[in-house]
Order: structure tokens, then sequence, then C-alpha cells
């Protein structure tokens, strides 16, 4: 006898449905994976460029030395009533060369503009120093006029008190590092002596003298600057300066034995005069600090 046709139906459809339903309890007991926010994705920002833009001072320390250049050494003596009434000048062609070496330290100040990798700025720096030069020579014997023999000795000294510059500064920026060139005008004040002897026998006659100037030349040269923090930087620098010639004029002091002492004109004066001349090289550490 044939079944009913709904019972029919109902047999051939409940494997499908446990099939269905076995499906649906597997899928739900997977686990959920959610597309994560946009945003998570997103970089995180890096930091920002460091910026050589602005003011800042500093100190440095280091080295430096040079060379001193003198020439034409003239002695003027006058009296009461000499002719000519200014007095008798006399001068040697008399070039000599010596040099020096001294320790240097100071402080600086100045500012930098940054445009992309290109700094422009400008530095003003003063450096004390030691830096001391000292000639000294023996001449003779020799007879001048038919008298003789006379020995001479003779000598010049130099020395650097400070060396100060104000320049400007070109560079290239590779982020935290910083090359450099710069150059611009030099100054320094030079102290200066100098010194002859000329003795007969145990006859002598001395003239001493001893001055100061300002020199004023130009410099340049070449550094490497590196930042730590934002307001922090060291640096490495060279400079070569030309302090260009410059004469020094003091009053002479004389002294002589008795006998060569009478000589000399009652109520004279004497002045000497010379030229000098100093290039420096010098190398330097330094720290800044900048304030933004």
């Amino acid at each position: 006898m044939l079944k009913p046709l709904s019972t029919v139906l109902l047999l051939a459809s409940s494997p499908a449905m446990v099939l269905a339903a076995s499906t649906s309890v597997s899928a739900a007991d997977l686990p959920q994976h959610r597309a994560a926010p946009l945003a998570s994705f997103a970089p995180a920002p890096g930091p920002l460029p460091l910026s050589w833009s602005g003011l800042y001072v500093g100190a440095h320390a280091g080295y430096g030395w040079g060379d001193f250049d003198f020439r034409n050494p003239t002695v003027t003596v006058s009296a009461p009533g000499m002719t000519p009434p200014g007095g008798l000048s006399a001068g040697l062609p008399l070039p000599r060369s010596f040099e020096g070496e001294s320790a240097l330290g100071g402080a600086q100040v100045g500012a930098n503009a940054q445009w992309g990798n290109l700094v422009v700025g400008v530095e003003g720096d003063i450096s004390w120093t030691d830096l001391k030069g000292r000639y000294r020579s023996t001449g003779g014997p020799f007879t001048i006029l038919g008298v003789g023999p006379i020995t001479t000795a003779e000598g010049a000294s130099g020395d650097l008190d400070y060396l100060g510059t104000v320049r400007g500064r070109l560079g290239v920026a590779f982020n935290n590092i910083l090359v450099y060139g710069t150059g611009g005008v030099a100054f320094g004040r030079v102290s200066s002596t100098g010194d002859v002897t000329a003795s007969l026998g145990p006859q002598f006659v001395a003239l001493a003298a001893s001055g100061r100037e300002t020199h004023v030349g130009w410099t340049a040269g070449a550094g490497v600057e590196a930042m730590f923090t934002p307001n922090l930087s060291a640096k490495v620098e060279y400079l070569y300066a030309d302090l260009g010639w410059e004469t020094h004029r003091a009053p002479g002091l004389v002294t002589a034995s008795p006998l060569a002492s009478t000589l000399i004109p009652a109520g004279s004066s004497v002045g000497a005069s010379g030229e000098f001349k100093l290039e420096i090289q010098t190398i330097k550490v330094g720290l800044n600090y900048r304030f933004w």
C-alpha cells in the first residue's frame, strides 16, 4: 500500500535538513575574524626634521700656530737744537721671521637661517691666547770708520694677546650634520719688543723698545657641526687668518757704559719703530647652545 505523498516528502527531506543544521552549527563554532579598522594601518608619524635656524651662543678651545714677520726697524734721535728739528732717523732693511704656537680658548655668538638644505649664517668669536714668537741674532766683529772690532746683538718678539673674527658662514645640512665654509674679518692685538746692542770691548750702547698695536686683516676656513639635540651642537673648525702689516712705535730706552754715555747729547730722546705682521692658523672644537 502506498504511503501518503506528504510522508514520502518528509522522509526525503530529512537528510538535507540534518546536513543543513550541522553545517549551521559548525559555522557558528568557527572563530569570527573582523576586518581591522583602516586607521590601524596608517604609518606612525616620524620625528620632525632638525632645523639649524636660530640664534646660538657657545664656547671653544683649541690650538694656534703662526708666523711673525718683522721689517724696517728705525731709530729716531732728537735733542734740543738738533738739525733737522724732527730729529735724526736711521733705518735698516732688516727683515726677520719667527714662529709661535699656543693653546687658545674663548666664546662665540651667531645666527643661522635655513632654506631646504642650505644654511646661511653669521658668527663672531674671540679667543684669548698666549702665542709668542722670539728671534735673536748676533753680528760682527766688523769695523766702522776705522773703529772696531764692533759686535752687535739684536732681537725682536711678538705676542698675540687675543684673536677675534666676524665671519659669514655658508653650509649644506644633512639633517643633523652641517658642513660649511666661512670667511670674513680678523683682528688681534699684538704686543712687540725690539732691542739692539753695539759693543766695542767693554763699551756698549743698548736700545730697547716695546709697543702694542691692534692688527686688522682677513680670515677663511671650514668646519663640520653636529646637532645632538634641538638645542645642543658641537663643531670642529679650522681657520687661517692674515692680520696684515702694522707699524709699531714706542719710546726707546737707552742704556750705555760710562764712556759711551758721554756720546749721547744731553736732553735727547729716542724713539723706535718697526713693522710687524702675523699669519695664524687655528683648529678649534666648540659647543653651541641654540635659542629657537
